[in-house]
Parts: C-alpha cells; sequence; structure tokens
C-alpha cells in the first residue's frame, strides 16, 4: 500500500466465454434452454472456450454442437472483460446464412430448443432478466 502497509484484494477469473448472434434470413437464433438446476431460460448459442481453442473456433463449436448450423460468415463483433471484481474474456460474434446442417449434439445437463425471432423480439428479449447473455450485450441492445 502507499503507506507501507499491505492488503489482499480479491478478485475472480472464470474460463473465457463466446455468444453468437446467429441469423437464418431475416430471423435470429434464439435457444429456449433448460438446465438441471435453472428454469426455463432464453440464450444465445455460445458457450465457454476449450484450452488451446481459438474464440472463432470456439464460437462455429458452440453454434454446430448447440443448434446444429453452420454459419456462410461468422465475424467478431465485441469483446469484453468482465468487471472490476470479476474477471472474464466474452467475445460476441455475429454469424450470418445460417443454415441447418446436423443434428444437435448437447451436453447432458443441456435441454435447448431453437427458435426464431425476429430484430424486434430479439431486442425485446434485453429486458428479460433470465436472458442469458453478457450485460455488455444487453447494454448495446439498448442503444
Amino acid at each position: 500500500m502507499y503507506d507501507g502497509s499491505s492488503a489482499i484484494y480479491e478478485m475472480l477469473e472464470r474460463r473465457s466465454t463466446v455468444d453468437i448472434i446467429a441469423t437464418a434470413g431475416r430471423r435470429i437464433l434464439v435457444l429456449e434452454q433448460r438446465q438441471p438446476t435453472r428454469p426455463l431460460f432464453p440464450s444465445l448459442p455460445g458457450g465457454g472456450i476449450d484450452k488451446g481453442e481459438k474464440p472463432i473456433a470456439a464460437a462455429k463449436r458452440e453454434l454446430l454442437e448447440e443448434t446444429g448450423y453452420v454459419a456462410e460468415h461468422i465475424l467478431l463483433l465485441d469483446e469484453h472483460f468482465g468487471n472490476s471484481k470479476i474477471y472474464f474474456h466474452e467475445y460476441e460474434y455475429i454469424a450470418r446464412g445460417c443454415k441447418k446442417a446436423v443434428r444437435q449434439k448437447l451436453d447432458g445437463g443441456e435441454k435447448i430448443k431453437v427458435t426464431f425471432a425476429s430484430f424486434d423480439e430479439f431486442l425485446q428479449l434485453c429486458r428479460n432478466p433470465l436472458f442469458a447473455v453478457s450485460v455488455f450485450l444487453k447494454f448495446q441492445m439498448y442503444e
């Protein structure tokens, strides 16, 4: 410390993640998810980045696993680094021209239904407290 004393500052760190805003035609893929310890909640395709995996590869993998869709084009929209108490690197991607390619390959703790929303319906999701996306993305949606 500046006065010569010492103190411990605490901060949590979690695994980096990706979220994908995926479009099929003029609609946006929105997931209805259920997990063993949570009620039904809306989300976007996404999840954790595996050790040694590039964020873009994680975005493509999560999109395919959770929805069965692949994108013609995928690009980085934004990235965030958590807040002053919790560090986590979040990447947000836009995936355009998505087409169904395979069946979903879900984790044992996931039940996911793929739904579609108009742009206006998608923007309204930011008002839903259960919508599981980055708070920074919700801010962007408000803007």
